[in-house]
């Protein structure tokens, strides 16, 4: 299951019979996992809860075009997947006690530098 370009999540199916999925049995499995995943984020807390802690953001926030687009100036800039620019921008909105979503913000205002650590 994907956020965008990020993997948020996998799902596993089981069949009774060996051999490859049909090209119908494979869409099937991709309307099954959109609706799963739709499912999720439509019952998933809209935003970041108090008790959370910093850098961390509810489904909703993972929505945000902000963090989509820090997330791949990020990857851009530092030559790195976007789930690994992801992950440092979590990172940093963690260590620096915000959100993801303000921290994503700034990078994209230019009011966070854009090192690698």
């Amino acid at each position: 299951m994907h956020i965008g370009a990020v993997l948020a999540g996998r799902m596993t199916g089981y069949r009774r019979t060996v051999g490859p999925l049909t090209a119908q049995q494979r869409a099937d499995g991709w309307l099954v996992a959109d609706a799963l995943a739709d499912h999720v984020l439509a019952h998933w807390p809209a935003t970041a809860e108090e008790g959370d802690g910093p850098g961390r953001a509810g489904a909703v926030d993972l929505h945000r075009a902000e963090i989509h687009q820090a997330t791949g100036v990020l990857s851009h800039l530092l030559g790195v997947p976007l789930p690994e620019a992801l992950d440092r921008l979590r990172a940093r909105a963690y260590a620096q006690g915000r959100t993801l979503t303000d921290t994503a913000r700034d990078l994209l205002d230019q009011e966070l530098p854009h090192d690698p650590e």
